[in-house]
Protein backbone atom coordinates (compact mmCIF):
# COMPACT_ATOMS: atom_id res chain seq x y z
CA UNK A 1 0.00 0.00 0.00
CA UNK A 2 1.23 3.76 -0.34
CA UNK A 3 1.90 5.20 2.70
CA UNK A 4 2.76 3.61 6.14
CA UNK A 5 1.25 4.77 9.20
CA UNK A 6 0.67 3.08 12.83
CA UNK A 7 -2.57 1.15 12.76
CA UNK A 8 -1.05 -1.76 14.76
CA UNK A 9 -2.90 -5.06 12.98
CA UNK A 10 -4.43 -3.45 10.09
CA UNK A 11 -2.35 -3.22 6.56
CA UNK A 12 -5.68 -1.78 5.23
CA UNK A 13 -7.85 0.77 6.00
CA UNK A 14 -11.23 0.30 3.67
CA UNK A 15 -13.47 3.49 4.27
CA UNK A 16 -16.32 4.20 3.14
CA UNK A 17 -16.90 7.86 1.84
CA UNK A 18 -20.18 9.23 2.25
CA UNK A 19 -21.04 9.58 5.72
CA UNK A 20 -17.95 8.47 7.29
CA UNK A 21 -15.12 10.78 6.27
CA UNK A 22 -17.77 13.34 5.74
CA UNK A 23 -21.28 13.75 7.19
CA UNK A 24 -23.65 12.60 4.92
CA UNK A 25 -25.46 16.39 5.71
CA UNK A 26 -21.85 18.19 4.10
CA UNK A 27 -22.56 15.83 0.69
CA UNK A 28 -25.80 16.88 0.78
CA UNK A 29 -25.74 20.67 2.03
CA UNK A 30 -22.25 21.39 -0.16
CA UNK A 31 -21.04 18.94 -2.35
CA UNK A 32 -23.62 18.38 -4.51
CA UNK A 33 -25.05 21.62 -4.83
CA UNK A 34 -21.26 22.80 -5.89
CA UNK A 35 -21.35 20.05 -8.60
CA UNK A 36 -24.30 21.02 -9.80
CA UNK A 37 -23.05 24.90 -9.85
CA UNK A 38 -19.54 24.09 -11.25
CA UNK A 39 -19.71 21.03 -13.38
CA UNK A 40 -22.20 22.29 -16.24
CA UNK A 41 -19.21 25.44 -17.00
CA UNK A 42 -16.26 23.32 -16.51
CA UNK A 43 -17.55 20.35 -18.82
CA UNK A 44 -18.53 22.85 -21.65
CA UNK A 45 -14.77 24.60 -21.24
CA UNK A 46 -12.52 21.58 -21.04
CA UNK A 47 -14.75 18.46 -22.61
CA UNK A 48 -11.45 18.42 -25.01
CA UNK A 49 -8.90 18.46 -22.94
CA UNK A 50 -6.79 15.32 -22.75
CA UNK A 51 -4.55 16.01 -19.83
CA UNK A 52 -3.55 13.12 -17.64
CA UNK A 53 -6.41 13.39 -14.77
CA UNK A 54 -3.89 12.22 -12.55
CA UNK A 55 -0.82 13.46 -13.51
CA UNK A 56 2.43 12.31 -11.54
CA UNK A 57 3.27 14.89 -8.65
CA UNK A 58 -0.84 14.46 -8.05
CA UNK A 59 -0.24 10.55 -6.95
CA UNK A 60 -2.05 9.58 -3.70
CA UNK A 61 -0.14 9.35 -0.84
CA UNK A 62 -2.53 7.59 1.26
CA UNK A 63 -5.19 5.94 -1.47
CA UNK A 64 -4.08 3.42 -3.41
CA UNK A 65 -7.48 1.93 -4.91
CA UNK A 66 -10.82 2.97 -5.26
CA UNK A 67 -14.24 0.51 -5.22
CA UNK A 68 -17.57 0.97 -5.38
CA UNK A 69 -21.07 -0.44 -6.46
CA UNK A 70 -19.56 -0.97 -10.28
CA UNK A 71 -16.59 -2.16 -9.59
CA UNK A 72 -16.99 -4.57 -6.32
CA UNK A 73 -20.71 -4.58 -5.86
CA UNK A 74 -23.42 -3.56 -3.60
CA UNK A 75 -21.71 -2.37 0.04
CA UNK A 76 -24.90 -4.70 1.98
CA UNK A 77 -23.26 -7.47 0.15
CA UNK A 78 -20.53 -9.79 1.92
CA UNK A 79 -19.39 -10.89 -1.74
CA UNK A 80 -18.85 -6.89 -2.71
CA UNK A 81 -16.07 -7.28 0.57
CA UNK A 82 -14.67 -10.77 -0.78
CA UNK A 83 -14.05 -9.31 -4.21
CA UNK A 84 -12.05 -6.30 -2.70
CA UNK A 85 -9.96 -8.75 -0.78
CA UNK A 86 -9.37 -10.57 -4.23
CA UNK A 87 -7.63 -7.57 -5.40
CA UNK A 88 -4.75 -8.20 -2.35
CA UNK A 89 -4.59 -11.75 -2.35
CA UNK A 90 -1.25 -11.14 -0.32
CA UNK A 91 -3.24 -10.00 2.66
CA UNK A 92 -4.74 -11.60 4.79
CA UNK A 93 -8.90 -10.17 5.79
CA UNK A 94 -7.70 -10.18 9.29
CA UNK A 95 -5.35 -7.53 8.34
CA UNK A 96 -8.16 -5.47 6.88
CA UNK A 97 -10.16 -3.03 8.40
CA UNK A 98 -13.48 -1.31 6.62
CA UNK A 99 -15.33 1.84 8.75
CA UNK A 100 -18.58 3.21 7.74
CA UNK A 101 -21.49 4.39 9.31
CA UNK A 102 -24.10 1.83 8.04
CA UNK A 103 -24.28 -1.02 9.92
CA UNK A 104 -25.54 -3.24 7.44
CA UNK A 105 -22.01 -2.61 5.71
CA UNK A 106 -20.01 -3.21 8.64
CA UNK A 107 -21.63 -6.08 9.25
CA UNK A 108 -21.24 -7.48 5.90
CA UNK A 109 -17.20 -6.29 6.35
CA UNK A 110 -17.30 -8.75 9.11
CA UNK A 111 -18.67 -11.53 7.59
CA UNK A 112 -15.94 -11.11 4.82
CA UNK A 113 -13.21 -11.52 7.57
CA UNK A 114 -12.50 -8.45 7.43
CA UNK A 115 -12.22 -6.08 11.00
CA UNK A 116 -14.86 -3.67 10.79
CA UNK A 117 -16.30 -0.93 12.85
CA UNK A 118 -19.20 1.62 12.80
CA UNK A 119 -18.24 5.19 12.67
CA UNK A 120 -20.70 8.08 13.48
CA UNK A 121 -20.21 12.03 12.35
CA UNK A 122 -22.25 14.91 13.20
CA UNK A 123 -25.04 15.24 10.92
CA UNK A 124 -25.68 11.99 10.19
CA UNK A 125 -28.81 9.97 11.93
CA UNK A 126 -28.08 8.38 15.10
CA UNK A 127 -27.15 4.29 15.08
CA UNK A 128 -29.72 2.56 16.65
CA UNK A 129 -28.97 1.65 20.37
CA UNK A 130 -29.98 -1.76 20.23
CA UNK A 131 -27.38 -3.01 17.32
CA UNK A 132 -24.77 -4.56 19.65
CA UNK A 133 -21.88 -2.77 17.72
CA UNK A 134 -23.47 0.49 17.86
CA UNK A 135 -21.38 1.14 21.22
CA UNK A 136 -18.15 0.79 19.46
CA UNK A 137 -18.91 3.41 16.97
CA UNK A 138 -15.97 5.89 15.87
CA UNK A 139 -15.85 9.46 16.14
CA UNK A 140 -12.34 10.13 14.83
CA UNK A 141 -9.97 7.71 13.25
CA UNK A 142 -6.29 7.98 15.27
CA UNK A 143 -4.88 4.57 15.03
CA UNK A 144 -5.64 3.81 18.72
CA UNK A 145 -9.21 4.71 18.63
CA UNK A 146 -9.69 2.26 15.73
CA UNK A 147 -7.02 -0.29 16.91
CA UNK A 148 -8.91 -0.22 20.69
CA UNK A 149 -12.32 -0.35 18.75
CA UNK A 150 -11.71 -3.37 16.47
CA UNK A 151 -9.71 -5.37 19.73
CA UNK A 152 -13.06 -4.47 21.81
CA UNK A 153 -15.48 -5.77 18.95
CA UNK A 154 -13.03 -8.89 18.33
CA UNK A 155 -13.54 -9.90 22.18
CA UNK A 156 -17.23 -9.35 22.39
CA UNK A 157 -18.02 -10.99 19.68
CA UNK A 158 -15.84 -14.11 20.33
CA UNK A 159 -17.22 -14.30 23.90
Amino acid sequence: MAAETDFGQFQVILLDIEGTVCPISFVKDVLFPYALQVLPTFLAEQWQCHEDPFPQRHEPVFISDWFDTVNAGPKTDVASYTTILSHYPDISPARWIFLSDNLSEVDAARQSGMHSVPAVRPGNAPLPATHPLTEFALSEFTPASVAQAAAAIATKVSA
